[in-house]
């Protein structure tokens, strides 16, 4: 039996979604690809999904975003049906301008909080 740690799964779903839904609408936005709510709820709760497990397997970190990314497309490509290179795209475009924006935001906001 799988032993689900509840505070992981929790962060997962008040972080990981939403952080997966947001990545893909940026990234379709960008692009100028229209998808629909349904496919980017899909998009979202499959990605949050094989975070979890990711996150659960022993791989190094720095190795699990690379997986994760390479799932984040296959993801994209299965829901939408765009070819390989349009979801490689668009995901690599939401991704770049989340974590810049993350970059930029996170420090002040942990100098702020007076969080390590």
């Amino acid at each position: 039996m799988i032993h689900i740690d509840t505070m992981s799964l929790m962060s997962l779903v008040l972080v990981s979604l939403p952080e997966a839904i947001l990545i893909a609408l940026l990234g379709f936005q960008l692009a100028g690809i229209k998808v629909t709510p349904q496919q980017i709820f899909a998009i979202g709760a499959l990605q949050t999904v094989v975070a979890y497990f990711i996150r659960l397997s022993p791989v190094p970190f720095g190795l699990h975003t690379i997986i994760q990314l390479g799932f984040f497309i296959l993801i994209l490509k299965i829901i939408t049906g765009k070819t390989i290179e349009i979801v490689a795209v668009t995901a690599l475009m939401g991704i770049t301008v989340y974590l810049s924006l993350e970059a930029i935001i996170a420090p002040t906001i942990l100098n702020l909080t007076g969080y390590p």
